[in-house]
């Protein structure tokens, strides 16, 4: 809910007063930016490794995946960056030997 609805229901004559004290709860939750607060932020590195934590559980927690499984689509991943970053090494080396090649 949006600021202004919370403000109706905490204020409406037609909730009772266990409802509106829950909504004028749920204002004095709200940051100055509208949004609730959800307590502290995480740091990048708390964040990579709790979407890591979650990749893992997809695979160890679905029975009709094997470890060998997980196993072959993690090197398969780190095969595709390396793959990338390599095509994109080349493409800049090419470049490079074709500025130098030019003649001044």
């Amino acid at each position: 809910m949006n600021k202004l609805e919370l403000q109706v229901q905490a204020n409406s004559p037609y909730n009772d007063g266990w409802t509106q004290q829950f909504y004028r709860d749920q204002l004095n939750k709200m940051t100055t930016e509208g949004r609730p607060y959800l307590g502290p932020d995480t740091t990048y590195e708390q964040q990579r490794k709790c979407r890591l934590q979650d990749s893992v559980d997809e695979y160890l927690q679905d029975d009709q995946v094997d470890v060998d499984t997980f196993y072959n689509d993690l090197v398969d991943c780190i095969q595709e960056i390396a793959d990338y970053y390599r095509k994109g090494l080349t493409k800049a080396e090419d470049a490079l030997n074709k500025v130098n090649s030019l003649p001044f």
